[in-house]
């Protein structure tokens, strides 16, 4: 039973195709952001237990940030990624963002899709 859930698990992953490129519909910078959480923590002693809320430090660093609209299965799909600031510095709302890497302008659907 293991092996067929992990078969079918495996067939649906690998049929899951995402966004390959898209055009840049919003750029943003989120700074870094530092706040303070509480955590519980059970602490056990013999046949006692008790839970504390313990201060934890969350640092979330700079981001910065795109969003790409682009097409998977026909369908209008809208998905955010994280770049490098050198990497963000060079894009423009508007622009083409080619998600793998290995995208052709000339390609038929860059062209169906633009037109």
């Amino acid at each position: 039973m293991k092996k067929l859930l992990f078969l079918l698990l495996v067939i649906f992953l690998t049929g899951c195709e995402g966004l390959k490129e898209g055009e840049i519909v919003n750029k943003w910078y989120e700074p870094e952001n530092t706040r303070t959480v509480l955590l519980p923590v059970m602490i056990t002693s013999g046949k006692m237990t008790m839970t504390m809320m313990v201060p934890h430090r969350v640092v979330d660093g700079e981001d910065f940030c795109i969003e790409i609209k682009g097409y998977i299965d026909d369908k209008e799909v809208t998905k955010t990624f994280y770049l490098t600031k050198e990497r963000w510095d060079t894009l423009q709302r508007g622009q083409l963002f080619c998600v793998d890497g290995d995208c052709n302008k000339n390609d038929f659907t860059y062209n169906k899709r633009r037109l």
